[in-house]
């Protein structure tokens, strides 16, 4: 006798998962696309980590080989830039991803512009970024990495021979669509500040490990600090050099290599100092604490209450880190 197996009868269940796990990946298939040789430093990559940009250019052995993200956030600003840029660039009778080469400390960086309008009006370089709410740019400005990044894009058409005297950066947001935009002047300062950033790097990889964990300086010369592996959005998670520079024991999307950075007593202390120091002044520095809190609560953790310079280091009742100075007791 020959037994027939009927078919798998479909539940919603079984749809609804179908359809999440093509959309999962899916995404994993376009990211693993844009995957680029760790020591590719390209025009886009200018502006962000200083140390990671030291590595690249030193040559330093990667440590790590990130697992596959579906990079959702990253895909659907892919997707809204095919679309958008040559739309925008019949709008304003330019040009959509020019790619050219910047020439810079004895480099040759190649870079491709998002929109590039050179024959009309003061030649003006645009780059779209999207974004996931615009309330951090409305209250600082642009991200010190796009403007040099931006700037970077108009120095080599102006390498090239066009004139360029505008830069735009437009933040979009991903969910409703509305846009906070930045205009910049292109002058022979900011041109500078372009190359001045590719010699910092150079300069950086002579010693990689040493070179800071923050991005170029912004207009402000605010920079921003790379706050190392994280179960929210950090660089440092897709990062090859994530253990050359956290240490050994760092996991991408998990916090705790942070406590790496303090290694001794005046560490500690000076953890403590920064903490306490940014905890009063939280207009400006709530990243600052943010940073030391994973390194001193791990560190109370571990060993319980600690002085550490003139600071006692403890948790309250409810967990909360407490950083207090000892006369304040």
């Amino acid at each position: 006798m020959t037994t027939v197996t009927e078919p798998e009868v479909d539940t919603a269940e079984t749809v609804k998962a179908r359809y999440e796990e093509a959309y999962r990946n899916a995404h994993l298939a376009e990211t693993a696309s844009r995957k680029r040789d760790a020591y590719n430093l390209s025009v886009s990559k200018l502006g962000g980590c200083t140390r990671r940009g030291a590595y690249i250019l030193a040559g330093t052995p990667t440590t790590d080989d990130p697992e596959p993200e579906p990079g959702i956030t990253a895909n659907l600003g892919t997707w809204i830039h095919a679309g958008l840029l040559p739309r925008m660039a019949v709008e304003v009778d330019g040009r959509a991803e020019w790619k050219m080469t910047l020439r810079a400390a004895g480099l040759d960086i190649d870079g491709t512009t998002d929109l590039a309008a050179v024959e009309v009006r003061e030649g003006e370089v645009y780059d779209a970024k999207t974004v996931d709410g615009l309330d951090t740019v409305r209250r600082y400005g642009a991200y010190g990495d796009h403007v040099i990044n931006t700037l970077a894009y108009a120095t080599m058409l102006v390498q090239a021979g066009y004139r360029i005297s505008w830069v735009v950066i437009q933040y979009i947001d991903r969910g409703s669509g509305d846009t906070e935009t930045f205009a910049f002047r292109v002058d022979t300062a900011a041109m500078i500040r372009v190359v001045d950033r590719v010699a910092e790097l150079v300069r950086h990889s002579a010693d990689p490990s040493r070179a800071p964990r923050t991005s170029a300086a912004g207009r402000d010369g605010r920079r921003w600090r790379m706050k190392g592996p994280s179960d929210d959005f950090s660089p440092c998670n897709s990062c090859e050099w994530l253990k050359e520079c956290w240490g050994e024991d760092a996991v991408p999307g998990v916090k705790g290599a942070q406590r790496n950075l303090i290694r001794n007593d005046a560490g500690a202390a000076a953890a403590a100092a920064a903490y306490n120091a940014a905890s009063i002044t939280k207009s400006l520095a709530t990243d600052e604490a943010a940073f030391w809190h994973t390194p001193l609560s791990r560190m109370v953790d571990e060993s319980g209450p600690f002085i550490a310079g003139r600071f006692r280091v403890s948790k309250t009742k409810s967990g909360a880190l407490n950083v207090k100075p000892i006369s304040a007791e």
